[in-house]
């Protein structure tokens, strides 16, 4: 991994929300770390867990609150140019800062470096992530759908919050157990090259999970479902898949 920024610029970051909403429905935004890494000649994942077996011990000394995924595209195309990412997860942006401020030790230093040997990065952003369904199950090792969305003009967190009251209660009829998020760009996030408003993700525990998701969508209305609700507050696009493996798994403090 690249090494962790030296300094938690926090001030600097962009509007994590891009609807307008009433003081009311203000929305709880937590903290998300990003990185795009691919792995170096002659290194694996093999070599990458052997890494984080290491940070992990570190890591239980530390008292952070951080969970971390490592995703490997599943469904994808050639522009997903990196061969693996690492996502993190703090329970607030103070204690994410404390978890970046961990790795600027000494010992915290040699782990990076050694993570920068197997898989160098030329990505790392941070995110805000809001939950739109909270999944039925433990957060362990399954698959991540990520989608890009654009907001339509005029859709306000109003509508888009009572689409999702819907849509939490059409999952609920057919118990789905996956999650579901909006990821909102941050800091390192390049307006360039990520040009919608938001990540809308979803998670799963397996792949008979996922297809079975897909079954409803596709033959069983879902779509349609879906288009009804959505279909004038949003577009979504650029559908990927990946393998999500836990590397590490806290509960808030």
């Amino acid at each position: 991994m690249q090494k962790i920024l030296k300094v938690f610029l926090i001030s600097t970051l962009v509007s994590f929300c891009s609807l307008s909403y009433s003081d009311n429905h203000i929305p709880t935004i937590g903290p998300m770390e990003a990185y795009g890494c691919n792995f170096s000649e002659n290194k694996d994942m093999d070599d990458l867990m052997g890494v984080v077996k290491e940070w992990n011990k570190y890591a239980d000394t530390t008292g952070t609150n951080y969970s971390a995924w490592v995703l490997t595209p599943y469904y994808f195309n050639t522009s997903q140019t990196h061969d693996m990412y690492w996502i993190g997860f703090s329970s607030d942006f103070e204690e994410m800062a404390k978890s970046s401020e961990s790795m600027l030790t000494a010992k915290g230093i040699k782990i990076n470096d050694k993570f920068n040997a197997v898989v160098p990065c030329d990505e790392h952003s941070l995110w805000g992530t809001e939950l739109v369904r909270a999944p039925k199950t433990g957060g362990g090792d399954g698959y991540l759908t990520i989608s890009d969305c654009t907001l339509s003009e005029g859709a306000t967190r109003e509508a888009v919050l009572a689409a999702d009251e819907k849509w939490n209660a059409y999952l609920d009829q057919h118990s789905e157990v996956g999650g579901l998020y909006r990821w909102y760009p941050g800091t390192g996030v390049s307006s360039t090259e990520f040009t919608a408003d938001f990540l809308l993700a979803s998670t799963t525990d397996s792949l008979q999970s996922w297809g079975k998701a897909a079954e409803r969508n596709v033959n069983g209305g879902g779509n349609m479902v879906g288009m009804g609700l959505y279909g004038e507050l949003m577009t979504c696009s650029d559908q990927r898949v990946y393998s999500a493996k836990n590397v590490r798994l806290s509960t808030p403090n």
